[in-house]
């Protein structure tokens, strides 16, 4: 139906890339050339939160649909005190509200009642966030950086309730609800987008960050270093977080100093916590305990959003003198031979006895070469 670049270098006209011809035109305080999720060239549009927005007064509007999507990328940096409006009709009951606050309801008009869909918070990390609306009939719901977020809201109804007065985008209800912060790439579609094309169009937001090359599993003894690197490609400055599985608290960020885990202290201090290459300096004597197979990830974030890492796993290795007493009790029985099974069918690096990196027969053969000779002497 519409689709807003906010590429140009002043106003009044906020040109329509659709193909339509359905302009806009900015009122207020609006700046524009500010940079754009893209990067590059790209450009978006910024409102000071108290008088400034665009104007979208078309018939294209006044018309019943059956099925609407509504998508944007938002940059907060100071949440406002009042609802946030993103794309929003000016009166109660026709279209939509599409908004942000810390309280109250997104709202959907139909013919058959009211859908009042959970509120997405303001942000004021700095940081592009990609917005949707979908709302069809027995299928309604949001999406918040390319994820549903909240429940699907089955309501049926065979149309929106169309619009007599003008749409805002980053003003709302009674002409209030001012949006503080830049908007880019606004659409609003007369047909409900899948969840994979919704993703597809995060993805293809964010290509202004990638991951160019993943951090590896370490294989390390119980007292050495385990470094972990990631590097990546962005538009501008690029901030890194690395990040430990903390059981049922999930994924927490990582600070310089002892690890502690589940809040007690392991046998691990780590440095870079915030750079490209982080470092678990591990100094277990009695043992490996909570960080054997503990999983590690780095966050990176620019302005146009932010990425995850895929998760690398720490495993600890026994690196043994002589792997013969396999369970380190002073003698050499069947135990060790149990002892040692039990790790090499899951693959543990302290059954990686000939020390070639890999865990596979030849490690079998090498283990029971010193087990039968009774010792490595």
């Amino acid at each position: 139906m519409v689709y807003y670049r906010f590429e140009e270098p002043n106003g009044p006209v906020a040109l329509d890339s659709s193909g339509h011809d359905r302009v806009g035109t900015y009122v207020g305080g609006v700046t524009l050339n500010n940079p754009g999720i893209e990067g590059g060239s790209s450009r978006a549009a910024c409102f000071n939160g108290s008088n400034s927005y665009v104007d979208i007064s078309n018939a294209v509007f006044a018309q019943s649909r059956a099925a609407i999507t509504v998508e944007a990328w938002v940059n907060l940096t100071q949440p406002t005190s009042d609802f946030a409006a993103i794309v929003s009709s000016r009166v109660s009951g026709q279209l939509f509200h599409f908004q942000l606050f810390s309280a109250g309801n997104i709202t959907v008009y139909t013919n058959t009642g009211t859908i009042l869909l959970p509120i997405i918070p303001q942000w004021s990390d700095g940081i592009w966030h990609h917005v949707a609306l979908v709302a069809s009939s027995g299928s309604t719901r949001l999406f918040v950086d390319g994820t549903q977020f909240g429940a699907t809201f089955t309501n049926t109804f065979s149309s929106i309730t169309p619009s007599s007065g003008a749409l805002s985008i980053a003003r709302g209800f009674q002409d209030r609800r001012f949006l503080r912060g830049c908007i880019d790439e606004v659409a609003v579609y007369d047909r409900a987008l899948s969840p994979d094309r919704i993703a597809s169009h995060y993805s293809a937001g964010i290509r202004g960050l990638e991951i160019t090359s993943q951090p590896r599993p370490v294989n390390v003894c119980a007292t050495a270093d385990a470094a972990f690197a990631v590097t990546a490609a962005g538009v501008g400055s690029l901030s890194y977080q690395w990040q430990v599985a903390d059981g049922t608290l999930g994924w927490r960020n990582l600070e310089d100093g002892p690890l502690v885990l589940g809040g007690t202290p392991t046998c691990a201090t780590i440095t870079g916590s915030r750079e490209t290459t982080m470092v678990a300096a591990i100094a277990c004597a009695g043992g490996p305990g909570e960080l054997d197979g503990r999983q590690f990830r780095c966050a990176i974030s620019n302005a146009c959003g932010n990425v995850y890492s895929t998760a690398a796993t720490l495993m600890i290795c026994a690196c043994l003198d002589c792997p013969a007493d396999f369970n380190q009790d002073g003698g050499i029985d069947g135990v060790d031979v149990s002892a040692f099974f039990d790790r090499w069918q899951i693959g543990h690096c302290d059954t990686d006895v000939n020390s070639d990196g890999g865990v596979d027969g030849a490690d079998v053969s090498s283990f029971f070469a010193v087990w039968e000779a009774g010792g490595c002497g």
